[in-house]
Formats: structure tokens, sequence, C-alpha cells
């Protein structure tokens, strides 16, 4: 029997990762145990990554210019110079070149991540592809929607046999915390007809009970209910490690992700942290802004420190060498942080706050041994005694992965990629 061939539509892959990738990386790293050709179609983000580089026999990576992103990194990299006036002149150049670029290609979409992605090179790059290989199934991962529009109308036009695998981690038109309610109407549209051309819909537990209390169940029968992949034992490159330096004499406490007021707020956090004591330190490793919470982070008393954002294993080395780790629920019933299945593989004490009520994260975090909930109206100075209850017995319970994996079984990122290759093998 032929290999099955797969091309896969991903806004953010590697070098620049994000959650969405650690969550798919699982699925096509077992796609290629399982023998299956490979494609992956992402934007290339910087000028020094490769645009085509061959990860292995059957994993192929093309990727394809965000000018806007390029030259926005390329303009950050040349901000770092010493000289002062030379700097000035660069941070004022990058503002006038960055508003040219937003405008250029952002303003007006619904959706301005990634609107730099060339979706005129895409078409020319899948013609070419097609022409050498007859793709079985093609795949897009959202978020962004980008993906979805890219395969409607670029690949399928190639590949109109090719089943179209439809993953989704964000329920689009229903984000109104992200795109606004005004836009809600023109994207439920465009979201159902998503749905009606594809062949199936790929989606986490959550957002598939949130969809079945929506007027888009009536693609119920094409969804298919994958949980999270990336709860798998996890190391770092020491050679790619950005040195960060640990107060010793502390007890750490470590959030890797996004904040957002929207999404997931961090005023619970810094109102927690008023109260701990000066032997607890928590640092916060994120690319999002917090100049929202300047003032109020002013009054953690040096209690919260930030870090920009890190590559993977800078991130994980970070993750391995605090104390405990600390999860932020969403303000969404349809997500949860995809970073707490990482949280749990690291085998670390973990605080989880909550940011609703009926919290999905309880799920996860009632089998896994060493956590911590906090309830989304408990007052900061009562979490704060818990917080420091936990840690004083928590911080030297010393499991293996092995012992974490018996607690979360159903939950190993080897049963759900094996379910995901299983139907690609047998559909």
């Amino acid at each position: 029997m032929k290999n099955k061939k797969i091309l896969v539509v991903i806004a953010d892959y590697a070098p620049h990762v994000t959650s969405i990738t650690i969550c798919i990386e699982p699925y096509l790293l077992a796609l290629e145990k399982a023998g299956i050709d490979v494609t992956i179609i992402t934007r290339r983000e910087d000028f020094s990554s490769p645009k085509i580089e061959k990860e292995s026999s059957l994993r192929t990576v093309i990727r394809v210019d965000d000018l806007r992103m390029m030259v926005s990194n390329k303009l950050k990299s040349a901000e770092k110079v010493k000289n002062r006036f030379f700097r000035l002149m660069i941070r004022i150049i990058s503002v006038i070149v960055r508003g040219f670029l937003y405008g250029l290609y952002s303003a007006g979409n619904y959706e301005t991540y990634a609107a730099g992605w060339s979706t005129r090179k895409i078409n020319k790059i899948v013609n070419e592809l097609t022409r050498e290989k007859l793709y079985d199934y093609v795949m897009s991962i959202s978020f962004p929607t980008k993906t979805h529009e890219i395969i409607k109308r670029h690949v399928k036009k190639y590949c109109p046999d090719s089943r179209w695998l439809l993953m989704e981690y964000d329920p689009f038109c229903y984000n109104i915390n992200y795109r606004g309610r005004a836009s809600f109407k023109k994207l439920f549209i465009i979201q159902k007809l998503y749905f009606s051309e594809c062949y199936r819909i790929l989606v986490t537990p959550q957002l598939r009970a949130f969809y079945q209390k929506s007027p888009l169940n009536e693609y119920s029968n094409k969804m298919i209910e994958l949980e999270y992949a990336n709860f798998h034992e996890i190391d770092y490159d020491k050679s790619k490690v950005n040195r960060i330096a640990f107060d010793d004499n502390k007890r750490i406490g470590f959030f890797c992700g996004v904040i957002r007021s929207d999404i997931r707020p961090i005023s619970k956090l810094i109102n927690i942290a008023q109260f701990l004591p000066d032997d607890v330190v928590i640092y916060l490793m994120t690319g999002s802004s917090l100049k929202e919470w300047d003032s109020e982070l002013k009054k953690s008393r040096g209690k919260i420190k930030v870090i920009g954002r890190q590559n993977r294993d800078t991130a994980t080395y970070a993750m391995s060498k605090a104390h405990f780790l600390i999860n932020i629920g969403n303000t969404v019933q349809f997500q949860i942080p995809g970073k707490l299945f990482e949280y749990m593989s690291i085998r670390k004490p973990i605080v989880h706050i909550s940011s609703m009520k009926d919290d999905p994260c309880a799920t996860y975090l009632n089998q896994y041994p060493l956590s911590l909930f906090i309830d989304v109206e408990e007052l900061p100075e009562e979490a704060a005694l818990r917080i420091v209850d936990f840690l004083d017995n928590s911080i030297d319970c010393d499991y293996s992965f092995a012992d974490i994996k018996k607690c979360m079984d159903v939950f190993k990122s080897e049963n759900t990629t094996q379910r995901f290759v299983d139907f690609i093998l047998n559909d």
C-alpha cells in the first residue's frame, strides 16, 4: 500500500514556536512515525530562516514570507545597537515602517495576525507541490483562521480530491473577546462556510461541548474530539538556553505564556503576590505588553518580576529550575491554556489561578498530584496563605514522569496522537 500524504498549513512553526506549535508537534511526529509523508507550509518570520527545510525523510517544511513580521523582527534586532543616537533614529524609523506595514497588510482585516503572510506565494508553491505529489489530506490549523482561508482558496484549487481536515483551538466568530461583537454575524457566515466545505473538524473536548450548544452543532457529525497532545516528557538544548538570573535564596514561581486582560488577566495574581512572604518571587515570561498593569505591578513590592519572551529551550529550562509553576486560567469555557500540559510534564507543583467559575482546567488539575486550585472568588490574603502551605508540603516532593503518567494516563500524548493516526490510516 502506498504511503499516505498530508499537507499541513500552520501559521507558527519552528523556529518561531507558540503554544499552537507545541500542541500540534506531537501529531506531526506521530504521522511521520507511522510512515505518512508530511509537508508543512508555514510563515517565514525572519530573513535567516530557510525557505525550505527537510526535517526528515518524511517531513518537509516550506516557509512562505510574512513580510510584515520579517521587517518588524529585523528592526527589533537593529534597535539593540548601543549608540544612543543611532538607537533613537532606528526607533523612529521603526515606528514609521511598522505603521506603513500595518496599514498595508492589516488595516480593515478582521484578523491582523499573520496579515503579511503572502497567499500569492502560497498559491504558486501549492501549484508546484501538487505536480509532484497527490495529497490524501490537507489540514489547516487555527489560530489564525487565515490557515482555513488558504486551504479553501489556494490549496483545494489544486487538490480538489484531497480531504480537508480543519483543526480548531479557537472558535473563530465566538471569540468575541478577541474579535469583538460587531464582527460576529459576518464571521459566523464565514465559519459556517468553512465547516460546510471541510471533510472533518478536529476540536478539543471544551470546544466540542461549546459547539454543541451553538447553531454550529449542525456540523457535529463532522467533529472528531481530540485531547491536547502535549503531555509527554520534554527536554531542552542547553546550548540554546539564554541566561536567567533566578535568586537562589528565594522560592521561585514561574509563569510562561500570553497575558491579556480579556482572555488571561493577571490582576488576581498581582493581588495575591502582595500577601506572599518575602522568600517567594514570581517570574512572568511573556511577550505580551503589561502596560495596563504597571501601577499594580509596582504594588507587588518586587514579588513579581517580568522577563521578555524567550526561545522554547530557555522557557523549558526556566520551568525545570523553578520551585513551582503558575497557570492562569482563561476567561472562556471553550479554551484551556495548552501550556498546562507542559507544566504537568515538568512534574513541578502547579498553582492554578482561576479566572472564571466552572473553570475547565479543574478536570485535569484534579488528577494531577501536585496542584493547588485558587478559586476566582477567593480572597487574595487567603489564597496567599494556602499557597505558602501548599509550597511547604509539595516543593520537596519527587515524582518521576512515570508516576505522573499513571495519574494522567487518559491524557498522555500517545493516546491522543494514536487516535489521530488511526483515523488517517483507516479512513
